[in-house]
Parts: C-alpha cells; sequence; structure tokens
C-alpha cells in the first residue's frame, strides 16, 4: 500500500468503505452494531489536510443513519 500523502484521496477511501459494508450487510444481514478498527501504521498529518470538512461531515451523519 502506498502512503504518499501526495497519492491520498479520501474520496476513494470513503466509497470502498461504504461499498465493503454494503456487501457485509448484503451478506450476513444486519447487526447490532459495527466496531471500526483502522490500521494509522503510514499515515502522517498531510493526510488530513486532503479532507474536505463539509464531505467528511456528510459521510460521517451518512454511516450514523
Amino acid at each position: 500500500m502506498d502512503t504518499n500523502p501526495d497519492v491520498y484521496n479520501p474520496h476513494v477511501g470513503s466509497k470502498i468503505f461504504d461499498m465493503q459494508m454494503m456487501l457485509e450487510m448484503h451478506t450476513k444481514g444486519p447487526t447490532n452494531g459495527v466496531v471500526m478498527v483502522m490500521d494509522m501504521k503510514g499515515g502522517v498529518f498531510m493526510h488530513l489536510t486532503k479532507l474536505n470538512l463539509g464531505e467528511l461531515k456528510k459521510f460521517l451523519v451518512y454511516i450514523q443513519v
């Protein structure tokens, strides 16, 4: 995995996360809760500068519904 912040695209990451969660829900059905564990190895402050706060807020509201 490339950890270079110059090629990081958070929009693509959120789409991949959504697809994985939808696949999980279609194959195993709904669950009482989901615990997300993220490996932050290779993550640096420059990754955070790529985030659009408006899009991040919309995504967090979406996954709470």
